[in-house]
């Protein structure tokens, strides 16, 4: 006995509908997407701390350096040395030494100018103001 098998064919097209397309992708995944998504969001929040950090440290140094001058201009107003060479005929000559000694130690200061009450410059970095009047507002 001989078997026939007989063999099913399918039109060519019909053939071409039955294997699934192969999945292409038109742009990125949905896990990019969302990792892309959280980087940008880690990256703004570093970049937002380092801007609020320096803007902190900024604060605290010039807090610090106004504690400096304000200390130094308060300990030189009560220092009875000042006070009694303000009072003497040439205060330029004892105060002007005083004050680079001062600026010598290393305070974070650039300069002191000691004034009388009258805006009449007694010390200053510039030697050649020193005896004229300060211009600017006390």
């Amino acid at each position: 006995m001989t078997d026939h098998f007989t063999e099913l064919s399918l039109p060519q097209q019909a053939h071409n509908d039955a294997v699934p397309a192969p999945l292409r992708r038109s742009g990125w995944s949905f896990a990019i997407l969302i990792f892309a998504a959280q980087m940008l969001v880690v990256f703004l929040v570093v970049i937002g701390m380092a801007i609020s950090t320096y803007q902190q440290q900024a604060r605290v140094i010039l807090d610090d350096k106004q504690a400096t001058v304000a200390t130094i201009s308060i300990t030189l107003a009560n220092d009875p040395f000042v006070i009694n060479a303000l009072a003497g005929k040439n205060p330029a000559e004892e105060l002007q030494p005083y004050t680079k000694k001062i600026l010598d130690r290393g305070q974070g200061v650039d300069f002191i100018s000691i004034m009388t009450p009258d805006t009449v410059r007694v010390t200053h970095p510039d030697p050649n103001r020193i005896g004229q009047k300060y211009a600017g507002s006390t």
